[in-house]
């Protein structure tokens, strides 16, 4: 899954994809897409147990940011 994809479609606001896209990821790791498709961006609970360097902290980030701009 790409990044930007899934952040147009939370409808995330250009500065706001623009900022995470700094980070400079383009693909999300498939524990990420998972976490993503399971719902975490639509308010859902969500323990994600998987290894260091996985994609915790982004998918944090992202929600992070989501609860700004809402």
């Amino acid at each position: 899954m790409k990044l930007a994809s899934a952040l147009q479609k939370y409808h995330f606001p250009e500065n706001a994809q623009q900022l995470i896209g700094t980070f400079g990821i383009e693909n999300l790791h498939p524990p990420q897409a998972e976490a993503i498709d399971k719902g975490v961006l639509d308010g859902k609970n969500l323990l994600m147990s998987v290894p260091t360097a996985a994609g915790k902290t982004l998918i944090q980030q992202i929600i992070d940011r989501q609860a700004e701009i809402a």
